[in-house]
């Protein structure tokens, strides 16, 4: 096999066509004998088992991506599955028919002292142009028509809608950390010294992390809340309050690829009470 390992584990799988493809660490171990990094994960082609092409970079961070599994489901697609940074397991999918291959080039002269021989690198620069258009919307009316003391009831309501289009970092045709809708409704009263509030707060699915492989960007679901608070003025500087946040116990998922149902993980922080004392002195 013409490949390096940094001592690393490695797996791979015969596909229903007769080639193998292989998931490993393309580095080599360290000049004192010692375990080499576990970053960049690769993928490689072959179709005899002994000469290998490049075909994908999976990682290339210097963080740690290890312990590969690769198999082929019966709808043709190859599944991934690793340590990412020894934080949790990440899941690809791959059509491996779309994987486009590239000779594996050899030698000290390619910049990187031989490593990462025929895959791309590419830098990030902070040059191109981009366009953002949307209108935002605000709402507020107070209940004055009804009688007592339903007359201090106010509904609020705002919501941004925002659209983006442009020439991206690396040739991106997505813009990650770009949350595309936001937007809260609720309701509020007033009675005497007493004040009740309910809002719900809304963001729109989005997405988190680009690669070029569209299976393995990472996004986050359609995130909605509902919060409540009470607060009693005892005297005019003074006053007490009580919060519920996040009432229903909802959470942000992050999912890879267009398919939510293939979650890596929640943000889970559960039910939040507040309760405390506001003064001004």
């Amino acid at each position: 096999m013409d490949l390096p390992n940094p001592n690393s584990g490695t797996d791979a799988v015969t596909l229903k066509d007769g080639r193998h493809v292989l998931v490993y660490n393309h580095t080599t171990v360290r000049p004192d004998g010692k375990n080499g990094p576990r970053s960049p994960l690769n993928v490689a082609v072959s179709s005899d088992g002994r000469k290998w092409q490049a075909a994908l970079v999976l990682e290339d961070e210097p963080r740690e991506y290890s312990y590969p599994a690769i198999i082929q489901t019966r709808d043709g697609l190859v599944h991934i599955t690793y340590t990412w940074r020894r934080q949790t397991i990440r899941h690809v999918v791959l059509d491996p028919g779309k994987l486009v291959l590239r000779e594996i080039v050899a030698g000290p002269d390619n910049g990187f002292g031989g490593l990462y021989a025929g895959f791309d690198h590419s830098t990030t620069t902070n040059q191109g142009r981009a366009k953002i258009e949307g209108v935002e919307f605000n709402y507020m009316q107070q209940f004055a028509m009804l009688p007592r003391p339903l007359d201090r009831l106010q509904v609020f309501a705002n919501l941004t809608s925002l659209r983006t289009q442009g020439q991206y970092a690396s040739g991106a045709d997505e813009l990650a950390k770009f949350v595309p809708r936001t937007s809260n409704v609720g309701l509020s009263w007033q009675w005497r010294s007493f004040h009740v509030r309910v809002a719900q707060r809304n963001t729109s699915a989005f997405l988190d992390g680009y690669t070029a492989n569209a299976y393995q960007r990472t996004r986050f679901r359609a995130d909605h809340k509902i919060d409540l608070s009470f607060k009693y003025q005892l005297r005019r500087q003074l006053a007490v309050y009580f919060d519920v946040l996040n009432l229903r116990n909802k959470w942000p998922d992050q999912y890879t690829g267009n398919d939510q149902g293939r979650a890596q993980f929640s943000i889970v922080y559960g039910t939040k009470l507040n309760m405390g004392v506001n003064g001004r002195f």
